[in-house]
C-alpha cells in the first residue's frame, strides 16, 4: 500500500489506467505519535504516525476482534479522547480511525480534530480557491445543498454512502484550480431530513434540480451508491451532463441474490433491534464484500461514534426498491467512464462489467492496486481521469 505508480504513458483511457506520479516526487516523513499499549503487545509495538495505516490485527491479536458493547469506551476530542479495547491498551481516537475501512474515516474527524491535518486546507488558501454552499430547491419543496468551489466548467458529484460529500475534499481540491466542482450532499444522509418516504426518485430529484439551478453543461461524478443516483439521473434526463464519471455503482446484474437478501434482511432486523454496530458489521461484511476485520472495525466505530450510529440504518436503506435496471441504462449514449479500482470487492467489478457491455458510450477504467477507496488514497489519480474526461467532453 502506498507505493507510487510509474508515470503515465498519455491521456488515452485503457483497461488498466496508468496515472502520472507526483510531479515534485516528495514524501513527507511520518511524524511518530506516542500510543500507549498494554504490557501484552509491548513486543508487538509498531512505529505510529497519524494518518498512517497500520494493520492493528497484528498488534491486538484478537482482542481487537473480540471487541464488545460495554468493553469499549470513547470521548469526542478531548485530551481524553481515546479507545481503551478489552482492557489490553489504549489508542488515539484519531491514530485508531485512521487504521478503520472507508468511508468512516471521515466521522472521525468530526469528533477528533487531530485527524484533520493542515495540508489540504492550506492548500486551498495558497491556491486562493474559496469554498461556498448553493442550494436550489427539490420538487417537494426540500432544499438541496451542495458545496461550491473552484472556477471553470462544472464537475457535480455525488457522494457515496455514510458521507456528505466530504470524503471528495481531496478530488474537489485537485480540480477546482481549473474546474468549478459542486459536491452535493444527499437528502439520505441528511439528519434535518426525515428518513420517511426516501426514494432513489426524489434524489434524482435533488440532482437535477441543482443541475438547473447550475444552469450550464456540466460532467456528473457518482461514487458507490451515489454513482448509481448518477446512472438514474443519467437515465431521465439524458441532456442535463455532458459526461459522467460512475465510480463502481452497485447495480443489480441480475434476478436478486437469495445470500444477499437474506444478509440484507438480517442488517435490517438488527438496525430496528436497536444494533446498529451488529447492523454495521452485517451489511459491510456480507452484503459489501468487505473483510471481516474491517467489519469488526466498523462495528466497533459504530459504539463510539453516535453519528455513525444513526446514519448506519440509512445506508442500509441506501437503493431500496431500484431492482434490475440494466435495460434502462442501456439507453444512456451520454459519454461516461465506468471507473474501478482492481483490488475492489469482486461484485463491482461484475456490476462495472455489466454496464460496460450495455452502455454504448462508456469506457471501462481501473486503478491498478486501488480498491472502492480511491478518491481518499490516491485523490490525484481520480482526479486525472474526472479531467481527461471533462477536458474531452466540455472544449
Amino acid at each position: 500500500m502506498g507505493r507510487k505508480l510509474p508515470p503515465g504513458t498519455g491521456t488515452n483511457m485503457s483497461r488498466i489506467y496508468r496515472a502520472r506520479a507526483p510531479s515534485d516526487g516528495r514524501r513527507k516523513p511520518p511524524q511518530p505519535a506516542a500510543i500507549p499499549l498494554g504490557p501484552s503487545v509491548g513486543h508487538h509495538r509498531p512505529s505510529y504516525s497519524l494518518g498512517r495505516r497500520t494493520p492493528l490485527a497484528s498488534v491486538w491479536s484478537g482482542e481487537l476482534a473480540a471487541a464488545a458493547p460495554g468493553r469499549a469506551s470513547g470521548s469526542a476530542c478531548s485530551r481524553r479522547s481515546q479507545i481503551t479495547v478489552s482492557g489490553s491498551g489504549l489508542l488515539n481516537l484519531a491514530e485508531f480511525a485512521s487504521t478503520a475501512p472507508e468511508p468512516i474515516i471521515y466521522f472521525a474527524n468530526d469528533v477528533c480534530k487531530p485527524m484533520r491535518g493542515p495540508s489540504e486546507r492550506d492548500a486551498r488558501v495558497t491556491a486562493g480557491i474559496a469554498m461556498t454552499t448553493i442550494t436550489a430547491i427539490a420538487a417537494d419543496g426540500t432544499d438541496v445543498r451542495a458545496v461550491d468551489e473552484g472556477h471553470g466548467p462544472v464537475i457535480l458529484v455525488i457522494h457515496p454512502g455514510l458521507d456528505d460529500g466530504r470524503s471528495w475534499g481531496k478530488v474537489a481540491a485537485r480540480l477546482s484550480p481549473r474546474f468549478r466542482v459542486v459536491r452535493i450532499v444527499r437528502r439520505h444522509y441528511r439528519m434535518d431530513v426525515p428518513v420517511d418516504g426516501y426514494s432513489i426518485s426524489r434524489e434524482v430529484g435533488d440532482v437535477l434540480a441543482l443541475a438547473e439551478t447550475i444552469g450550464e453543461p456540466m460532467v456528473v461524478v457518482g461514487h458507490s451508491s451515489g454513482a448509481v443516483v448518477a446512472l438514474e439521473a443519467l437515465a431521465a434526463s439524458p441532456g442535463t451532463f455532458a459526461g459522467a464519471v460512475l465510480y463502481e455503482p452497485p447495480v443489480a446484474t441480475g434476478p436478486p441474490d437469495p445470500a444477499g437478501s437474506a444478509a440484507l434482511a438480517r442488517a435490517k432486523a438488527a438496525a430496528a433491534a436497536g444494533k446498529p454496530g451488529e447492523a454495521a458489521r452485517i451489511f459491510i461484511r456480507d452484503i459489501v464484500g468487505m473483510p471481516a476485520f474491517s467489519a469488526r472495525m466498523l462495528r466497533l466505530l459504530v459504539i463510539v461514534l453516535p453519528r455513525l450510529r444513526a446514519l448506519i440504518p440509512r445506508q442500509i436503506s441506501d437503493l431500496d426498491g431500484v431492482g434490475l435496471r440494466l435495460d434502462a441504462y442501456a439507453q444512456i449514449t451520454t459519454p461516461a467512464v465506468l471507473l474501478g479500482g482492481e483490488r475492489s470487492p469482486a461484485h463491482l467489478a461484475k456490476s462495472l462489467d455489466a454496464l460496460a457491455a450495455v452502455m454504448p458510450n462508456a469506457v471501462r477504467v481501473t486503478l491498478p492496486r486501488r480498491d472502492h477507496f480511491a478518491h481518499r488514497k490516491a485523490p490525484a489519480e481520480v482526479a486525472r481521469v474526472i479531467e481527461d474526461l471533462a477536458r474531452q467532453v466540455m472544449r
